[in-house]
């Protein structure tokens, strides 16, 4: 998985550990009802991919969104 790099050598991802591959199928899944999901391939091999979701539940924020990026280390400024 992409994120396997950041999670175990860097605190970037926000995660403690690695999310078993069935939480992380919800995510994606969860992401997809409201907001788009986009992955670079370069190869047939994952060099990225970003994301959108709610930037917080409150009625105010209603039109607002964060967005998350996530890139292999192997493919920075690419």
């Amino acid at each position: 998985m992409i994120n396997y790099y950041y999670v175990v050598n860097t605190a970037i991802s926000f995660e403690y550990s690695l999310p078993p591959i069935d939480e992380f199928k919800n995510r994606v899944k969860r992401t997809l009802e409201k907001y788009p999901y986009y992955v670079a391939l370069i190869d047939d091999k994952i060099a990225g991919y970003i994301y959108a979701g709610d930037l917080n539940e409150r009625e105010a924020y209603k039109y607002c969104a964060e967005l998350s990026i996530h890139i292999d280390k192997d493919h920075k400024k690419q």
